[in-house]
């Protein structure tokens, strides 16, 4: 996988036509960047108007300014990823934005998300609007990277399924830009509790490509999420993320099983050092997650509680490197009832590797085995 959102986006997306439980809507597209009747900006460093919704915090300086955005209902679609591009391009200083929304508040932001002089986004409660709609533009995105800290956290990002279903179809000629984001100065990235809606969309592709069968529609986008996997590993390029050092992707419950698989597919992260993949209703370890080091090389923490996992698996081989670092595993709250005593003494020996495994209903005679 290259950058984290895009497909894992899709598995989400399968999901959600596997259930057909379409959801309503809030999106009033007179709002989407209602900006014209806003009154003017005080201050040169933000597009007019938004000085009525963000305010500058005080650990700003001259060279970083710092924005806290309180996004209300009435200030729907106005804050635009592309308005604020166009409007910092030749500034001469750096952004920092967090943004939180009043739900059901929308704004409108693009992958890649690279925009000059952008170096902290921290998103949360909002309704994520045109999250993929960069893919089709016809601006060259080959920009410098910048952005060092990226969160996304209890929102709703609004797909529109013809989107989606053109990314996909042509996942294995995505663009390394577009792909890998901001692989060369990300630090800290989290993608945590966020959900997916279709929106209008579904109606209008329900309508126009199935005639109004929802059956048909929903085998359809399955057998191109079947499709997806096989196509992302013809990819060329590999996203490098050589500074980003902690990850959380926590508490996305709408993520595909081959979540693990998914990310390490077409991507390396040789600094990572801290991944959270807690709460993600995870039925099985995966083979990245037992054989950790091939794929962090530097990892020391890694969270997989509040999964589904049944078993403690993880491969002895680490030890035999003296390069890979002491480990931390938590697995609690998982599912874990039965340990052997031959696995159990293996972990045990395991120089590189500690487990914190409380809270699993263990039977508390081990087997033989």
């Amino acid at each position: 996988m290259a950058n984290f959102c895009v497909l894992v986006c899709f598995c989400a997306f399968v999901v959600l036509c596997s259930s057909m439980e379409t959801t309503e809507s809030f999106h009033d597209e007179s709002t989407l960047l209602a900006n014209s009747t806003a009154k003017t900006s005080h201050s040169h460093y933000l597009p007019p108007g938004w000085d009525e919704f963000c305010e500058l915090q005080e650990e700003s300086t001259d060279k970083v300014k710092h924005y806290f955005c309180d996004i209300q209902i009435r200030h729907s679609g106005k804050w635009n990823f592309l308005t604020l591009k166009k409007h910092i391009a030749d500034k001469t200083v750096k952004y920092k934005f967090d943004i939180h929304c009043e739900n059901p508040a929308i704004i409108s932001v693009q992958w890649p998300l690279k925009a000059k002089n952008i170096v902290h986004l921290e998103i949360k409660n909002c309704k994520l609007e045109h999250y993929l709609r960069g893919y089709f533009s016809k601006t060259p995105t080959n920009m410098s990277d910048e952005l060092e800290h990226l969160h996304f956290e209890d929102c709703m990002v609004i797909i529109d399924i013809m989107d989606m279903l053109n990314i996909t179809g042509n996942i294995s000629d995505l663009d390394k830009d577009y792909d890998c984001g901001h692989e060369e100065t990300l630090k800290y990235y989290a993608y945590k509790n966020n959900s997916y809606e279709f929106g209008r969309s579904m109606e209008q592709f329900l309508e126009s490509m199935f005639n109004n069968n929802a059956s048909s529609m929903s085998a359809e986008i399955i057998n191109k999420g079947s499709e997806m996997l096989p196509k992302s590993r013809l990819i060329k390029h590999k996203c490098i993320y050589n500074k980003l050092e902690y990850a959380d992707l926590s508490v996305n419950r709408q993520t595909s099983k081959f979540l693990s698989e998914l990310i390490t597919e077409n991507s390396v992260f040789p600094s990572l050092r801290v991944f959270n993949l807690s709460d993600n209703l995870m039925p099985n370890l995966a083979d990245v997650n037992k054989k950790w080091y091939r794929y962090y090389e530097k990892l020391e923490v890694m969270d997989l509680s509040h999964n589904y996992f049944t078993e403690l698996e993880f491969d002895p081989s680490a030890d035999a490197s003296d390069h890979v670092p002491d480990l931390k595993v938590n697995m609690s709250y998982n599912k874990i009832s039965e340990l052997k005593v031959s696995k159990l003494e293996e972990l045990i020996n395991m120089k590189k590797l500690f487990i914190d495994f409380s809270h699993n209903p263990l039977n508390c005679t081990c087997t033989e085995e």
